[in-house]
C-alpha cells in the first residue's frame, strides 16, 4: 500500500497540501521516482473508492505520526509512489504441476484466530525481518454481517472518517442519495457501492457495503447514528448480525513487514483485512487487470495475482532517486488468505517461478519462530515494555504521564517504537505547555518548556537523528515554543502540534 494513503485511512482528520505530499513522498520513499502522471496500478486509479492499493516499495517505512511531522518542519524534495502498470506481461507464470514438497514452519504456538494478525514464516532458509509495522485506526466503526457467510457474503462497514466540527472533503460520487435529510456522495465498484456524507451534527460518515447494492447500503446507512463508545444500528436487516469485537477492531488493523534474505533478496509483505474486499482494495477491478498487466495464476490451491514488472523501462522504473538502476526481479502477487489478503511485493529475483515457490512456502507461524526471524533493530511484542523503560531513562517526564499509553503494542522496528515514545512525552508536556499558557502560570510555562527544550539530550532522539525527520521534528517544536507570538511563523496551535505529532492517538 502506498504509505501516505494508509496515513489517509488511520489520521482522517489531517489534511495536507500536495507540496507537503511531495515532501513525505521523498522522506518516506527515497528509492522511488516518479513516473508519468497519466498511469497507475490497481485501486489507485479508482482513488475514490478506498485508499488502499498503491503498490509498496521496498523503503523503510515510518510511522504516521513521524510522517505528520515530517510536514510540519518541512521536509522537502521530490519523489512519489506512483507506479506505471499499463504494461503488458509475457506468458502466464504458473505453479508447477508437480510442486517439492516444502518444509512446513514449525511451532509450538496456539493457532491464531481468524482476525489476529497473521505472523508470516517463509519456508526457504535465509531470511530474516528487518522492518516491520503493525498499526491500528481507531475510528468508530460498525460491521454489519447480512448472511451466515460472514465476511464471506455481503456485509457492511460503516465508520467515522471525522469528528464533529472536523472539515473533511467528501469525494464527488457518481450519484447522490439522501441519508436522514443529507445529501450522500455514491461510489459504484464492481462488488458494491459506496457512501460518503456527513451527519446533522457534523461527523462525516462512510458505508461501505460490500457485495450489497445502492438500496441496501443506503437503508443501513439511514440507521446508523454516531455516538461517543461508537456507531449504533437502530434496526438490523432480517437474518443480519453485527460483528464482534475482533473483528471490528482488525477491520482497523494493517501490517507490513520487509524480509531480507542472505542473498540480498528482499520481500515486502503488506497485510490488508477484510476478505474478498481487502483483496479488491489491494489489487482493484478484477474486469482491469489485461491493463493493468496483471495476470491470474493458481499458487497451489490458492487462486492469486501476478505483476511482473522485471521489463519495466528506465523511463518508467521504480528506480532509486537520482537515476540509479531498479534494483530488477520485481513481482507483485495477490494472494487471499481467510480474512487477510497477503500481497508480496519482491526485488533482486531471478524469475516469476521463483516468487510463486516463495509465496507457496509462506504460512502463519506462532511467536517463537517470529521472534526468531526478526533482524535486532525489530522490538517484538514481548520485549517492549523493557525497552520502554530503558529509551525512557533520563527523560523528563510530563504529569500523569503514563508508560502503558505506549507499552501496548506489536512488532516494529526501534526507529518506530522511538518516534512513538518520545511523542508520546512530547504530547503531554505539550499539553502542559499550553494549558500552562492559557492559564497565565509562568513557572510552568517554563518548566514544560524547558523540558521539550531537553529533548535535544534525550538519547533515543539522538540515536535516530540521522535516520530519518523525527527527532528534527521534535527539535523543530523547541524553536516554537519559545517563540515570541509576535515572531514569524506565530506559536504553533495546540491543536495543530496534536495534529502534527499524532497526540490524540496516545491513549
Amino acid at each position: 500500500m502506498d504509505e501516505l494513503t494508509m496515513f489517509a485511512e488511520l489520521r482522517p482528520d489531517d489534511t495536507l497540501t500536495e507540496a507537503d505530499l511531495e515532501a513525505l513522498r521523498s522522506e518516506l520513499f527515497p528509492t522511488v521516482s516518479r513516473p508519468s502522471d497519466n498511469v497507475d496500478e490497481g485501486q489507485g486509479r479508482n482513488a475514490a473508492v478506498e485508499p488502499l492499493a498503491a503498490r509498496p516499495v521496498a523503503a523503510r517505512r515510518l510511522p504516521s505520526r513521524v510522517a505528520l511531522a515530517a510536514a510540519a518542519v518541512a521536509v522537502v524534495g521530490l519523489g512519489g509512489i506512483w507506479v506505471v502498470a499499463d504494461r503488458q506481461t509475457e506468458s502466464a507464470p504458473r505453479a508447477p504441476a508437480s510442486q517439492p514438497p516444502l518444509e512446513p514452519i514449525a511451532t509450538t504456538d496456539a493457532s491464531p484466530g481468524v482476525y489476529d494478525m497473521p505472523l508470516i514464516g517463509l519456508s526457504e532458509p535465509g531470511w530474516t525481518v528487518t522492518s516491520a509495522y503493525d498499526e491500528s485506526n481507531p475510528a468508530r466503526r460498525v460491521a454489519v454481517l447480512l448472511t451466515d457467510a460472514g465476511f464471506d457474503g455481503p456485509w457492511a462497514d460503516i465508520k467515522v472518517s471525522g469528528s464533529a466540527g472536523t472539515v473533511v472533503t467528501v469525494p464527488v460520487g457518481d450519484t447522490t442519495v439522501d441519508v436522514n435529510g443529507q445529501t450522500a456522495n455514491v461510489t459504484e465498484i464492481d462488488n458494491g457501492v459506496i457512501l460518503r456524507w456527513t451527519d446533522g451534527s457534523g461527523h462525516a460518515l462512510e458505508a461501505f457495503g460490500w457485495q450489497m447494492d445502492l438500496d441496501q447500503t443506503a437503508a443501513l446507512a439511514r440507521t446508523a447514528t454516531v455516538t461517543d463508545a461508537g456507531i449504533s444500528i437502530d434496526s438490523l436487516p432480517t437474518g443480519a448480525s453485527l460483528a464482534d469485537t475482533d473483528a471490528t477492531d482488525a477491520l482497523g488493523r494493517v501490517a507490513g513487514y520487509r524480509f531480507t534474505h542472505s542473498d540480498g533478496r528482499e520481500v515486502e509483505v503488506t497485510l490488508t483485512p477484510g476478505g474478498a474486499r481487502g483483496l479488491y482494495q489491494r489489487q482493484g477491478s478484477p474486469s482491469e487487470f489485461d491493463r493493468e498487466g496483471r495476470t491470474q495464476i493458481m499458487i497451489g490451491n490458492e487462486p492469486a495475482t501476478i505483476v511482473d514488472y522485471t521489463d519495466r523501462t528506465p523511463t518508467s522504473s521504480i528506480a532509486t532517486a537520482g537515476d540509479a538502476p531498479s534494483p530488477g526481479g520485481e513481482y507483485r502477487v495477490d494472494i487471499l488468505r481467510g480474512f487477510w489478503t497477503w500481497e508480496f511485493n519482491t526485488s533482486r529475483f531471478d524469475s516469476a517461478q521463483d516468487v510463486i515457490d516463495l509465496v507457496a512456502g509462506s504460512s502463519v507461524v506462532g511467536a517463537d519462530t517470529w521472534h526468531a526471524s526478526l533482524a535486532d533493530n525489530i522490538v517484538p511484542f514481548n520485549e517492549r515494555g523493557g525497552v520502554i523503560d530503558a529509551l525512557l531513562v533520563g527523560v523528563p517526564l510530563p504529569p500523569n504521564f503514563h508508560s502503558d499509553s505506549v507499552t501496548d503494542g506489536n512488532t516494529e522496528d526501534r526507529y518506530q517504537l522511538i518516534a512513538e515514545v518520545s511523542g508520546a512525552v512530547v504530547c503531554g508536556w505539550f499539553d502542559e505547555w499550553s494549558n500552562a499558557r492559557a492559564a497565565g502560570d509562568t513557572a510552568r510555562v517554563d518548566a514544560a518548556a524547558a523540558a521539550i527544550t531537553s529533548s535535544r539530550n534525550w538519547s533515543m532522539l539522538n540515536e535516530i537523528a540521522d535516520q530519518g525527520a523525527w527527532a528534527q521534528a521534535v527539535w523543530g517544536l523547541i524553536d516554537h515554543i519559545n517563540a515570541s507570538p509576535n515572531d514569524t511563523p506565530p506559536v504553533s496551535t495546540p491543536d495543530g502540534v496534536r495534529s502534527t505529532f499524532g497526540c490524540d492517538d496516545i491513549g
